[in-house]
């Protein structure tokens, strides 16, 4: 998920702080292809001044333009702010929430903008489906 914040100031770094809050019903021992469906699926959230947009590389895999890590790792523009585990007896939508514990710091762009950016990063090779029920952003100078 993306969405474009306004009315920042030009060129300034900011201090952002995220809380996500999901349903999984991700069980946090299985195991699977690649990884656990709860355990090596990552839930990331990060900021960037240019838009994300998605690209197909010469593989026809999807990419993301901007940086935003490899699975547990953070990139330059996006954070690893916990798995989608909830358990390890769960089998059914329970609601998580997870959140960054210090600030990520980006710069905004010359226009005072900042693209922010939610989503998951996974090592396991099987279907996931999370449904997003609250997002909340800080932003501190």
């Amino acid at each position: 998920m993306k969405k474009k914040i306004t009315g920042l100031s030009p060129n300034t770094q900011y201090k952002i702080t995220f809380s996500v809050e999901l349903a999984s019903n991700a069980n946090t021992k299985a195991v699977g292809v690649g990884g656990g469906p709860g355990t090596s699926v990552f839930l990331k959230a990060g900021a960037s001044y240019t838009e994300p947009v998605n690209t197909i590389d010469n593989m026809n895999w999807y990419r993301i333009s901007i940086d935003k890590g490899n699975q547990s790792v953070a990139g330059k523009d996006m954070i690893n702010i916990g798995n989608i585990g909830v358990s390890d007896t769960t089998t059914a939508y329970t609601l998580i929430k997870r959140g960054n514990g210090l600030p990520f710091v980006q710069r905004s762009g010359p226009n005072g903008e900042l693209w922010l950016i939610i989503g998951s990063d996974s090592g396991f090779e099987g279907l996931t489906t999370l449904y997003y029920s609250n997002i909340r952003v800080t932003f501190q100078l």
